[in-house]
């Protein structure tokens, strides 16, 4: 036979602690299992079996699998299934014999229940006095400050970073204490200035621009943008953000009518450039496998028209509620960039915009960038799994 375990469990986390494991039995293609505390739980026994900490299944050392699901038969099951203090031991229908820590199994099942359990709770708002701020430089190479600041940033959704000089190194600086800069057809790092003869878009222009998601047109839109404050000596330009998840959730409880076209009705999305074109067809709102929202898509430049005909009607109805809904005041922060500050967003919740720009003399220059959203989720995860290593093993 082969070796039960070498490891306590097969990946890098570490379980809280459970209650006792007190029962365990076959049932079927699973195992049931019982902890002293009532709680129960039935394990596909696939799923175990492949998870298991022995050095057969899973690599010691980097702790990814060894063996491919397709070795295991189809009626794979469990011969026996007994409890020795803390571990499961299991014996397979194949004669191999497998050891869990209960403590991960508890914890894995609540993940697998709940995959953003080790994520801090999404704080919506409809109306904020000002956006968390945090010292910029602090929050580019101190562990501590960095921890707060995109606490922040997932939480609340924006932050703003200040006492930083107008130096173009800080936007990188930023983005990198988060993970890669994301580069798409502006560049890796984009000027929004007005130019004569420089044109990109409208945000190179002096004209208001209404709150918006930045490139709709991907299929994957960057999840973070962050934008420094160059220069801000011309009268206008201020900054408008709005909380968009808050706002389609307000339409779900007032019009679920709304809501069903937000997130049924077909957009395709296309940019406008004569050396570029991006396309996406879907929803406005997309939703997660719980049916929450995680990507919204709302701009007022790149949609091409609605992909089904028939739903056209009942789409721009929706998308019309939504859009007079973002341009109230009451539910906009409003606010001025100075320069050397750097404001970060959630690109696909937040809804982000501008006030026209006075004419005359004076400058307003911002540099931006993206980062996708997973790369700041993983820095959640990874502080949420050091809060809970001291004193416990790691396998």
């Amino acid at each position: 036979m082969r070796p039960s375990t070498a490891l306590r469990t097969p990946d890098f986390e570490h379980p809280p602690r459970a209650s006792a494991l007190v029962h365990a039995m076959p049932d079927g293609s699973a195992v049931r299992v019982r902890w002293g505390d009532g709680f129960e739980a039935r394990f596909e026994s696939l799923w175990m079996r492949e998870n298991a900490p022995d050095p057969v299944t899973t690599h010691p050392i980097s702790r990814e699998p060894l063996l491919p699901l397709m070795a295991l038969p189809d009626d794979l099951a469990a011969r026996a299934a007994t409890v020795d203090g803390p571990t499961l031991h299991v014996e397979w229908s194949t004669g191999d014999r497998s050891a869990f820590d209960g403590d991960w199994l508890r914890h894995r099942w609540h993940m697998l229940d709940a995959p953003d359990a080790d994520l801090p709770p999404r704080r919506l708002w409809r109306r904020l006095d000002t956006l968390p701020r945090h010292p910029g430089e602090a929050a580019s190479s101190d562990a501590g400050a960095r921890a707060a600041w995109l606490h922040d940033l997932y939480t609340v959704g924006a932050t703003v970073l200040v006492d930083l000089p107008a130096e173009t190194r800080w936007l990188e600086a930023a983005a990198g204490a988060i993970g890669p800069i994301r580069e798409t057809q502006f560049g890796r790092v984009f000027d929004v200035r007005i130019e004569p003869g420089a044109f990109v878009s409208n945000a190179s222009t002096d004209i208001a621009l209404p709150v918006h998601t930045d490139l709709a047109t991907r299929s994957r839109p960057p999840g973070l943008q962050l934008l420094q404050c160059m220069a801000a000596s011309l009268d206008g330009g201020d900054s408008l953000l709005v909380d968009g998840f808050h706002l389609v959730d307000e339409v779900r409880r007032a019009a679920p009518d709304l809501y069903r076209a937000l997130v049924e009705v077909p957009f395709t999305f296309a940019n406008r450039a004569p050396g570029s074109d991006h396309r996406h067809t879907g929803p406005t709102l997309e939703l997660d496998h719980r049916g929450d929202p995680a990507v919204l898509r709302l701009s007022p430049w790149l949609r091409y028209g609605v992909a089904d005909h028939r739903r056209a009607a009942e789409g721009y109805r929706a998308l019309r509620h939504v859009l007079a809904l973002a341009a109230e005041p009451a539910r906009t922060v409003r606010f001025r960039l100075q320069p050397g500050e750097i404001l970060c967003f959630d690109n696909v919740r937040m809804l982000h915009g501008r006030t026209a720009l006075a004419a005359g003399g004076g400058e307003r220059w911002l540099r931006g960038c993206y980062v996708d959203g997973d790369e700041l989720a993983s820095h959640l995860r990874m502080a949420a799994r050091r809060a809970a290593a001291p004193g416990r093993a790691t396998g």
